[in-house]
């Protein structure tokens, strides 16, 4: 009789354990917080969730937002997770070995006052996303704004510091530095680590530019070496829009020139993918304004002053129109 009990009580065990791990692997059960459950194009079925904040939830401030992802079916993995704010991109944020969850900082005083639909998608490892099937939920911005938020400074170029007598003048320069990995992070801490006297960054704030990318993803790791650092927006920016370099940077402009340590530097912008792309929109316009920053010889066949001459440009590696990147892409 002992036997048989026992029987019944291992058996009624590994039944309520088969069921467990059953229930685990459901899509209702895989993660708390708002879900939805999405299929590619090319049939992968990935569920996507919102676990913070709440949905219906009244913010103020700064407000931390996080998802998680579980690849139901298929054999694609999850590459980034892009989050939408009234279906306008937001923020992409990368997998990486620490996600999910996915998290950010979402400043929320830079919108104004009432309700929004938050929302979240997957960028596969395979190109495919699952924008048209987006995990979204409704909250409450709540900071006392009533207009949208203007950026009305005037931009400051800098000539960065001085070196102490008899040591080199330091310039740092980096492009498509800026995506809130570890590797990014590495890099522009290794950078700070040189104490340049001058930075140059050329361009590119993934995925897409936007106001919240510069905030954690430039800004942290980056933006310690603001006073000496002078920029040009990247094909990212000129493409998704220019207006979260715009405001970071002070309505910056797009190509300009400045003097430092006895060299002559132009900052140049190349890039021209679409309507919504800064001027110069033109290699005719850069290139008549150029001429103008760079000592032609004299007509008496003399030698201008010695002047060092050079160009900080960003120029993207290989694009044949979209520079949208597969969810794998990472800055080089």
């Amino acid at each position: 009789m002992r036997h048989a009990v026992r029987r019944s009580l291992a058996f009624l065990t590994v039944v309520t354990l088969a069921l467990g791990v059953s229930a685990l692997r459901s899509p209702a059960a895989l993660a708390a917080g708002t879900c939805n459950v999405a299929t590619t194009s090319k049939n992968d079925v990935v569920q996507v969730c919102i676990t913070a904040p709440a949905a219906g939830a009244t913010l103020t401030g700064p407000t931390t937002v996080t998802a998680t992802d579980t690849v139901i079916s298929g054999s694609a993995a999850v590459g980034a997770l892009t989050f939408t704010l009234n279906g306008k991109a937001l923020l992409t944020a990368y997998s990486t070995s620490s996600t999910p969850p996915y998290t950010f900082t979402w400043h929320t005083a830079h919108w104004v006052d009432g309700p929004y639909t938050l929302g979240v998608y997957a960028r596969m490892s395979d190109g495919t996303w699952t924008d048209a099937n987006p995990t979204t939920e409704s909250v409450i911005l709540a900071n006392g704004v009533t207009t949208a938020p203007t950026n009305s400074n005037s931009p400051t170029i800098t000539t960065g510091t001085v070196p102490p007598a008899g040591q080199p003048e330091i310039v740092g320069a980096v492009g498509s530095g800026a995506d809130g990995t570890t590797g990014s992070n590495n890099v522009a801490s290794e950078v700070r680590g040189w104490s340049p006297n001058l930075f140059l960054y050329l361009g590119d704030v993934y995925e897409m530019g936007t106001y919240e990318e510069f905030q954690n993803w430039y800004d942290p790791g980056w933006g310690p070496m603001r006073g000496v650092t002078n920029p040009v927006p990247g094909d990212q920016e000129v493409y998704y829009g220019i207006q979260g370099y715009e405001w970071y940077w002070n309505n910056e402009l797009p190509y300009y020139s400045f003097d430092a340590a006895g060299w002559h530097f132009i900052a140049l912008t190349t890039c021209a993918y679409s309507s919504q792309s800064s001027a110069p929109r033109s290699p005719g316009s850069t290139t008549s304004w150029r001429r103008t920053r760079v000592p032609a010889p004299s007509p008496t066949g003399t030698s201008p002053a010695l002047r060092l001459t050079a160009a900080a440009e960003a120029w993207p590696n290989s694009h044949s129109g979209d520079p949208s990147p597969t969810a794998t892409r990472r800055p080089s």
